[in-house]
């Protein structure tokens, strides 16, 4: 007996996957021809939706992916308005993709002036390093791996190039407390024009999500590779970051899944990835799930509970709860693949989730009394709002 019940997709929903397919198997210069058809088959479906469609699109951030498939293919099914609704959107998108990505060579060549090594993390690095565009990936914040080591350094840095670091400052707790529970520190810079957001890792992954987690300062200690001048880790290092990020999150949108799609690693890259970065399992498991898109066959093959996470208005709605391995109980077809997944936990466990809301709480104290940029006191942020939920 299946321990969660299969969702069902509608056509909108069903048409999104193969836009997805399409733009994956075009990346990689693979045959389309029956995803071409399937996608014609969806938007002919008498209950398709194209409000639908843009917002399910949106929710998963592939926005730009969805313009680049549709934007070829004309056609009396695609709406000549929701495709000039999707470029203007695409062209925002490639604005600020271009914008942030100055500023990040920019960091980075302050942190080269300083002597620190670093690498950049997701975001513009991970859009140019996967997809070899800047403007085909949304991102929000800036991400870069620093040397533990080297933190202190690198918050003076920080705070010479005017960010402002809340954590750090004034954290929960002692210094070495917040080395040993979290994996990063954020940064903020407000502008009479713009916010910046900057991240700074000296893990991958928070220890309370996977003990043992390594530091990264060995993979900077490697050598790294570079994009347009900025250093990124590897590409199989990367992917396997990428892996065990996304299981975190519960691959919780489909843009994850697409960023490990469109450069897939070859058995010497998952040989590295598996032997130098995080969780094997993990890193073979998103493999499997990035291929399944390829063949436009996630809405048939995926365990049911990624399904609902996919289809869920609310995208935090099935990450505070259950585990990856119930999942695979209430599909056959992927119990063979158990195994693969015994370290896709759920999003949190419960003493990362006190500290996110004991951490939200802090950041809106300080918002409220004027002391630090964050988010606006008033607000209550998803990530607060899952948590108040797994513990009512």
């Amino acid at each position: 007996m299946a321990l969660f019940a299969s969702p069902q997709w509608t056509s909108a929903q069903r048409a999104l996957l193969t836009t997805l397919a399409l733009f994956v198997r075009a990346r990689r210069d693979l045959p389309w021809e029956k995803e071409d058809a399937s996608l014609l088959h969806h938007l002919s479906s008498p209950d398709f939706s194209w409000d639908e469609y843009v917002a399910f699109a949106r929710r998963h951030r592939v926005v730009p992916m969805v313009f680049e498939v549709l934007k070829t293919r004309s056609t009396a099914r695609i709406s000549p308005a929701i495709l000039h609704e999707l470029r203007d959107e695409s062209r925002r998108g490639l604005l600020h993709a271009e914008g942030s990505f100055q500023r990040l060579k920019s960091l980075s060549q302050s942190l080269k002036r300083e002597g620190i090594v670093h690498a950049a993390y997701k975001g513009p690095a991970l859009s140019l390093q996967a997809y070899g565009d800047v403007g085909l990936r949304t991102f929000g914040d800036l991400d870069l791996f620093v040397p533990r080591a080297e933190l202190d350094r690198v918050v003076a840095w920080a705070k010479r190039e005017q960010y402002t670091l809340p954590e750090w400052d004034c954290g929960l707790a002692d210094r070495g407390w917040l080395l040993a529970h979290l994996h990063h520190v954020s940064a903020y810079r407000k502008s009479a024009f713009s916010d910046a957001h900057l991240e700074l890792h000296w893990r991958a992954l928070p220890p309370m999500s996977r003990p043992g987690a390594p530091t990264i300062d060995a993979w900077l200690e490697a050598p790294l590779d570079s994009v347009d001048g900025v250093p990124v880790l590897p590409w199989p290092r990367t992917f396997a970051a990428n892996a065990e990020h996304h299981a975190k999150h519960g691959w919780s949108r489909l843009m994850l899944l697409v960023d490990c799609a469109v450069r897939p690693l070859g058995p010497g890259e998952m040989t590295t990835a598996v032997d130098d970065a995080l969780g094997a399992r993990v890193t073979e498991a998103t493999g499997a799930l990035a291929e399944a898109l390829t063949n436009d066959a996630l809405y048939t093959d995926a365990p049911a509970l990624l399904q609902r996470t996919w289809l869920a208005e609310d995208p935090y709605q099935f990450e505070v709860g259950g585990s990856y391995l119930d999942a695979l109980d209430s599909s056959g077809a992927w119990q063979r693949r158990r195994c693969r997944f015994q370290a896709a936990w759920a999003v949190v466990n419960r003493k990362e989730a006190i500290y996110a809301v004991a951490r939200q709480a802090y950041l809106e104290a300080n918002v409220a009394a004027g002391r630090v940029f964050g988010p606006r006191p008033n607000s209550e942020s998803p990530m607060l709002k899952r948590f108040r939920e797994l513990f009512r």
